[in-house]
């Protein structure tokens, strides 16, 4: 679990630098102002949704499914263990692979993918 958080928030810093060049790069600079405080509200508002969520997701829902005879003890538990604090580490394997199925959408996406080409090279 330590390995999966390690990696999951090393990689945030490369994710935002390479949207941020994305950003400006491709938005008029007179419309950057208002583009910036759109995604600042869009990614706080996210914040805000996922403080409001987990802690209820992860002790309610996903600690008691790997409990003893818990729905998901002996398929998933046999990975990431049983017992107290698997619900937490549930959430974040969840939130890595919501994060890969989403970065493979984009890298899909042509218009992300003309982005790049047009001002990586």
């Amino acid at each position: 679990m330590g390995i999966g958080g390690f990696l999951f928030f090393a990689s945030l810093p490369i994710v935002n630098i390479t949207a941020d060049c994305l950003i400006r790069m491709s938005i008029e600079e007179k419309v950057q102002g208002r583009a910036w405080g759109l995604i600042g509200i869009i990614s706080q508002l996210g914040y805000v949704v996922a403080y409001a969520i987990s802690g209820f997701l992860a002790d309610n829902i996903f600690e008691p499914m790997f409990q003893e005879n818990g729905i998901l003890a002996d398929s998933v538990g046999q990975f990431i263990g049983t017992g107290a604090g698997r619900g937490i580490g549930f959430s974040l394997i969840i939130g890595g692979v919501l994060i890969i199925v989403i970065a493979a959408i984009f890298y899909q996406n042509k218009e992300v993918r003309r982005l790049e080409d047009r001002y990586v090279s």
